[in-house]
């Protein structure tokens, strides 16, 4: 929806684009590094869905604000640009594809100060299991709440098949017309991010 507002929106007044971001994830990431530590207590054994063939493509927010960038810069001044920008949508991602479980399991490794090529050890859940757990818990969110909530969402449905299919995208586009060159050292941002929340949450203690 947002998307469609944002191009119907556009006008020789006001220029708009839509960039389509994959997961993204950096340092101030506030969202995918802190869930996925939460996953992970300390000394415990985490889960991982499925064998863990599972392709993923995401975006590193270095890659992410250059990508705004390049369209902003487009939009101001279209001959920056190779096609037409305003109106346009472009996928943004790093454009590599990492095994979705090779991510979660090198951020536990990382905050767990292993080293990167000795990635922790995982309890491997059959797909159809977790599936069937979701499900059953979203019948009875809805039996005992008559409707009015849901499951957490690390619970539900749309994250486990999240954690067990390949998403991969085709950034062409960006490319061509925005000139969008990421770059991207996948383990070593993965270090950089865990590090950062870490001491962020160190922090945090040291004030309570």
């Amino acid at each position: 929806m947002a998307d469609k507002i944002v191009r119907l929106a556009n006008s020789p007044n006001l220029p708009t684009v839509s960039l389509v971001m994959a997961h993204s994830y950096g340092v101030r990431d506030t969202q995918t590094i802190p869930a996925t530590l939460n996953a992970c207590p300390e000394n415990q054994k985490p889960f991982q869905i499925g064998n863990g063939d599972n392709l993923v493509e995401i975006l590193g927010m270095k890659n992410g604000a250059t990508a705004h960038i390049l369209a902003a810069k487009a939009l101001l001044d279209p001959s920056r640009a190779s096609g037409k920008v305003d109106g346009e949508a472009f996928i943004i991602s790093d454009g590599i594809a990492v095994p979705f479980w090779h991510h979660a399991r090198l951020i536990w490794t990382i905050a767990r100060r292993r080293s990167r090529t000795d990635l922790v050890e995982v309890t491997i859940l059959p797909v159809w299991f977790a599936l069937a757990i979701a499900s059953l818990l979203r019948w009875m969110y809805w039996i005992f709440t008559l409707g009015t909530k849901e499951p957490p969402v690390s619970l539900s449905k749309t994250s486990m098949t999240y954690c067990v299919n390949t998403h991969t995208y085709n950034t062409r586009k960006a490319r061509q017309c925005l000139h969008f060159n990421p770059t991207s050292d996948h383990d070593a941002i993965i270090q950089e991010v865990v590090g950062w929340e870490l001491e962020k949450r160190r922090l945090l203690k040291m004030k309570k």
